[in-house]
């Protein structure tokens, strides 16, 4: 993709990323490279010898400026016949569309505006969603430094009041980081399965600030079929080209092994979803690598069948009008008993996460997009 850079851009590249880049797969040859047989998602097929392996992480470290670590084997480019440079890393597809979306959103003859906050931030998120009619799930309000700011609450304290099933996430978190599951019955406060004290509770938030909102617990019986005991959702990415919304991928992302959280990085499968709503061949996870059935209830992923898919596609398509300024974003759909619900939305999508699911290279796909995108 041909772009004029800025100069503070090719600064960043060669005099951190890439050398950054390079030093860590120099100081991780053994996980990253000498490793690569236990590493491997695709153990019945031809590999690339560890040289090669090395040769393909130098190469993201210098033409991209990335370490790309456990990515590398998670989007199978350890087989023979795939080429690094058909992939893209995460890093590049954010500071890419970070580049846009602050370089072209609102501005004044002085300040550009960098709109992602609108989904950075989910007070801020969960208010514009409410402003638009989207369907999200209802925030009772903000923690900060253990203090509640709430117009529905008077104090933390109050939660010990009535029966509440609430989700607590830091208010600018990401990868499922931080997030717990707060059960309020019967004047207990329940966290993974234990009661535990208003006071223990100000100390799990009594560093940054948090949102507090419903917990999804109408999940649809086609989704808690494939898995009870997390909120499943669905990662659907929508481009804002010239030429109209465009939906660049689709993705289940599904709890397993235990965990109450759907996230990849803590155990989840992810699986890719095609066009006609129905679940791929393969799922992927950290843990089981490369799988045709959920682990744990050993549900079949093939032709199984998403409900409300349409609908789910069209509320993407709807909040990406919405959320203005910002080129493409990935939205965190949950599907319950009365349809699709917006849990979230993220500008760093996760350009691997795609990649490897659909079990081919992004750069032709991703080059298409950056050439049209228009916020």
């Amino acid at each position: 993709m041909k772009k004029n850079r800025k100069p503070w851009s090719i600064w960043y590249k060669w005099f951190y990323r890439v050398p950054l880049s390079v030093f860590n797969v120099l100081t991780h040859i053994k996980p990253w490279v000498l490793d690569a047989r236990k590493n491997t998602y695709h153990a019945g097929s031809p590999l690339k010898s560890k040289f090669r392996i090395l040769l393909d992480q130098l190469w993201f470290a210098f033409a991209q400026g990335s370490t790309i670590k456990e990515d590398y084997y998670a989007m199978g480019v350890d087989r023979r016949n795939r080429r690094a440079k058909d992939y893209i890393a995460d890093n590049v597809n954010m500071v890419a569309t970070r580049t846009i979306n602050t370089t072209c959103g609102l501005s004044t003859m002085q300040w550009h505006y960098d709109m992602c906050a609108l989904l950075n931030d989910k007070w801020i998120f969960s208010q514009m969603c409410q402003a638009y009619g989207i369907k999200t799930p209802h925030v009772y309000g903000t923690v900060r430094d253990g203090k509640l700011i709430s117009n529905e609450l008077k104090s933390l304290e109050d939660l010990t009041q009535s029966n509440y099933d609430l989700m607590v996430k830091p208010l600018d978190g990401f990868c499922g980081w931080g997030i717990f599951h707060l059960r309020c019955v019967g004047g207990k406060l329940i966290v993974k399965g234990e009661e535990i004290s208003v006071e223990k509770l100000k100390e799990m938030v009594s560093k940054g600030r948090y949102l507090i909102q419903d917990y999804i617990t109408n999940q649809h019986e086609g989704m808690n079929k494939l898995y009870p005991n997390a909120v499943n959702t669905l990662r659907i990415t929508v481009a804002r080209e010239k030429d109209g919304l465009r939906v660049m991928g689709r993705m289940g992302m599904l709890g397993a092994h235990g965990t109450d959280c759907s996230n990849w990085h803590f155990g989840g499968v992810s699986v890719n979803l095609k066009e006609d709503g129905t679940l791929d061949k393969y799922g992927y996870c950290k843990i089981d690598k490369k799988i045709t059935a959920h682990p744990d209830t050993g549900v079949v992923f093939e032709g199984y069948k998403i409900p409300f898919f349409d609908e789910a596609i069209a509320l993407a398509k709807r909040a990406t009008e919405c959320f203005y300024g910002i080129c493409s974003i990935g939205w965190d759909v949950v599907i319950t008993t009365d349809g699709p619900v917006l849990l979230e939305g993220n500008d760093d999508w996760g350009i691997v996460a795609h990649q490897m699911v659909e079990d081919r290279g992004w750069r032709a796909n991703w080059e298409q997009s950056m050439g049209k995108l228009n916020i």
